[in-house]
């Protein structure tokens, strides 16, 4: 009885080490399975070397996924500060010291009273209801922060697991795969 609780116990506690790793398992087996045959033309082209055919692919697989993440990235930060470079401009051309002197911009000024034509709403009431979902909205972006740096984190350390694991899924695969089938692996040099 001690055996079985102890066995339920560590099985219980290694599918909780490994839960946070089940997605980039999968996605490094997948993309293993769907790169299988160029690696066995890789192999060949190697002289029947399993690793340097994996370690080629994972290379590969790195450039297609990092360069356009971080040419992505850099377009991002450009635009974004672009916007902020723009809403400072706005800002200094139109007086604008708070939020409240955003609605004295004719744009703003001339959409409020648009509203206020076609609805039975007050101009106080539409500019009370924009200075809270305003603050909102920024209250939401600020928040953000913290979590949006914790998802890029999260998401650069299992792009680098999944990397690892699709190195030795294209080297080893085979091998694994006849493992827990039970039969024997083909065997080729290293």
């Amino acid at each position: 009885v001690f055996g079985l609780v102890t066995a339920l116990v560590l099985g219980a506690a290694v599918l909780l080490i490994i839960r946070p790793f089940v997605g980039p398992i999968l996605w490094a087996a997948l993309l293993a399975l769907m790169l299988f045959p160029l690696n066995e033309r890789l192999r060949s082209a190697f002289g029947g070397r399993k690793t340097w055919a994996a370690l080629a692919l994972t290379l590969a697989s790195l450039l297609v996924l990092v360069v356009p993440a971080t040419v992505l990235g850099i377009v991002f930060g450009k635009q974004a500060a672009d916007l902020v470079g723009r809403a400072q401009t706005s800002a200094v051309e139109h007086h604008i010291q708070g939020p409240s002197d955003v609605l004295q911009i004719p744009a703003v000024e001339q959409a409020i009273q648009w509203v206020e034509s076609i609805l039975p709403v007050k101009s106080d009431q539409i500019v009370s209801s924009l200075l809270s979902a305003g603050q909102q909205v920024v209250e939401s972006v600020l928040s953000l922060g913290g979590s949006l740096f914790a998802s890029v984190i999260g998401t650069v350390v299992a792009v680098i697991v999944s990397l690892f694991l699709l190195f030795f899924f294209l080297r080893d695969g085979e091998m694994m795969v006849a493992r827990t089938m039970g039969t024997r692996a083909p065997t080729s040099r290293q």
